[in-house]
């Protein structure tokens, strides 16, 4: 099951740590350069930021997480496990998609 999130923050450069189903502000990672339109939005993958999960992908199996994952990559968190990224420029909006395993 796939799920999105959107946060709103006034903050400048905003670093956001997903830790196993909890999202925690923090305190500057590389932004993911992105396919598509050409929005004013800027992408930070999770596979480019620092974790204590693992880094997983590319791939491209049908069905698998990092095939379903923008970039075909993904990070897997355990319980106690986290994301760290901040963002790279001044934001007032963060949007976390993330997956659930069934059952």
């Amino acid at each position: 099951m796939h799920r999105h999130t959107t946060l709103r923050s006034s903050a400048v450069a905003t670093t956001v740590a997903l830790a196993a189903g909890m999202l925690v502000a923090l305190g500057t990672p590389t932004a993911h350069a992105a396919a598509g339109a050409s929005l004013p939005f800027t992408s930070v993958e999770a596979e480019s930021a620092t974790t204590t999960g693992a880094k997983i992908g590319p791939d491209y199996t049908q069905g698998t997480l990092a095939s379903e994952a923008s970039g075909r990559q993904a990070v897997r968190l355990s319980a106690g496990q986290r994301v760290e990224f901040t963002v790279p420029r001044a934001a007032n909006a963060v949007n976390v998609a993330y997956s659930v395993p069934d059952g």
